[in-house]
């Protein structure tokens, strides 16, 4: 099994899509909705049979209030609506029109922005949404188990050092409050455009102190960053079932990360002043008091 030339044929269907598209219409869409479409048709097709995707909000049962008779109250909160959302089909849906979901918290295994071009689109503040939208499902989930967040961009940053993909992405993080482990709804991935991708290693954290741990790295990856975003969350849809995990799918784990890191150290697409290209997890990650 060749991983490698795995991702490069995901990489080359998902390319040929978006480019069949650019060659028949003058105007590539700008609204978004297509592109949604077009990464959601893509994970569907890849992901596992006990996972679903759609578009639409996530609820969850807000913290308990006391009443002015001291019995809790119990109020369903939902979120913004979320370009895309992957949830185990196993759970109850609320609400299901063809991709247009409603669905609890406690089902959710990852959560996607997507975007145009990130780098026009305030990427401060898509990260500061994205990373409290991770922490709205961590405190509806009953189990604890991390999310994938994501952030998938057409276009952007297709120039700019590697050293500022990951300042962006943590003055975003700066700006955000959790009431939840940071560890576990932060966002984890950024594809900035198809060749370069930032990656959060939770599997590297090692303690609770984010001021110390190196975890947020850049890679250019040659036009398979996109590959490899949707190759993590298979990754993490197993990863909350690890008694379920295969040996193939622990195989395409391992060789999958391996090749990431390997070009995090062969391919650097610019120098930058600092001897390592990973950055540490910004310190003001704040917690919701």
């Amino acid at each position: 099994m060749k991983i490698g030339d795995y991702h490069r044929s995901i990489a080359l269907e998902f390319n040929a899509k978006k480019n069949r598209i650019r060659d028949i219409v003058e105007h590539w869409p700008e609204d978004g909705s297509y592109k949604e479409r077009l990464l959601l048709t893509t994970l569907r097709n890849h992901l596992p049979s006990n996972l679903n995707v759609g578009s639409g909000f996530i609820v969850r049962r807000k913290p308990q209030k006391p009443s002015l008779k001291g019995t809790p109250i119990n109020e369903i909160e939902s979120s913004s609506q979320v370009d895309i959302i992957v949830y185990r089909n196993t759970s109850p849906t609320l609400f299901k029109d063809d991709d247009f979901v409603i669905v609890t918290a406690e089902a959710v295994i990852g959560i996607i922005e997507v975007k145009t071009n990130l780098k026009n689109q305030k990427p401060r503040n898509v990260i500061k949404k994205m990373n409290e939208l991770g922490d709205f499902v961590m405190q509806g989930k009953i189990t604890h188990h991390s999310i994938f967040n994501g952030i998938f961009s057409f276009d952007g940053y297709n120039n700019s050092y590697l050293s500022t993909l990951e300042k962006r992405y943590k003055e975003g993080c700066n700006d955000s409050e959790f009431g939840t482990s940071p560890l576990d709804s932060a966002v984890s991935h950024i594809a900035f455009n198809d060749s370069r991708l930032l990656k959060f290693w939770k599997e590297n954290r090692g303690s609770q102190n984010l001021t110390k741990d190196k975890m947020v790295s850049t890679y250019e990856l040659d036009s398979l960053a996109y590959s490899y975003f949707i190759g993590d969350i298979i990754k993490y849809s197993s990863d909350n079932f690890p008694y379920t995990i295969s040996p193939e799918i622990k195989f395409y784990q391992t060789e999958t990360d391996k090749i990431i890191k390997n070009r995090h150290s062969k391919f650097p697409a610019y120098k930058v002043k600092s001897p390592s290209y990973s950055a540490k997890v910004p310190k003001a990650f704040k917690k919701k008091s």
